[in-house]
């Protein structure tokens, strides 16, 4: 991991209604053309998310104290783009809460191919309001016109909890 990158310095407001999505691609963004780096969330912010942000490869979460919001319609807060021949390797969330709040979304989705030394650690992943699930983590299902279930390698989950989810659809943590 080359530097940081506070996501306030990227416009981030952390106010918990201002939709910070951009501001955090941005420094995930920057992260990324860096060759990687810590994407840092300040303790104390609630950083509202009104669409999917997007992980990148060597590229680290970290946000103790700090909370992710979702307040929009996208499907998933948090959702690596990747194709067949892209993998996501190296990424760590580190203490970061992920709150559904009142909306269907999921928290993390990875649906990838092949994903290599992912770390979740010391995050909470809460709320949802079960109509789509409330489904906190997939990771490692591929959807190509039908869902077809690749199992990830190397992710790791460590001291997370998983907390007031409502899934009535979707499991809270699903690797397949």
């Amino acid at each position: 991991m080359t530097g940081i990158f506070n996501v306030l310095d990227y416009g981030a407001v952390g106010n918990g209604s201002t939709d910070d999505t951009a501001s955090i691609q941005d420094a995930i963004d920057a992260a990324s053309t860096a060759g990687g780096g810590t994407v840092f969330f300040p303790a104390g912010y609630v950083f509202a998310i009104g669409s999917t942000i997007n992980p990148m490869p060597n590229v680290q979460f970290l946000g103790y104290g700090a909370t992710l919001l979702a307040i929009g319609s996208s499907n998933t807060v948090v959702s690596y783009p990747g194709d067949a021949s892209s993998n996501l390797t190296n990424f760590s969330m580190l203490g970061l809460t992920i709150d559904l709040a009142s909306t269907n979304m999921c928290a993390v989705q990875i649906p990838h191919y092949s994903c290599q030394n992912i770390v979740f650690r010391d995050c909470v992943f809460t709320g949802g309001d079960g109509s789509m699930g409330g489904q906190a983590v997939a990771v490692g299902k591929v959807y190509d016109g039908s869902f077809t279930e690749n199992l990830s390698s190397q992710v790791l989950f460590d001291s997370c909890i998983f907390s007031a989810l409502l899934c009535n659809t979707y499991e809270a943590l699903e690797l397949v």
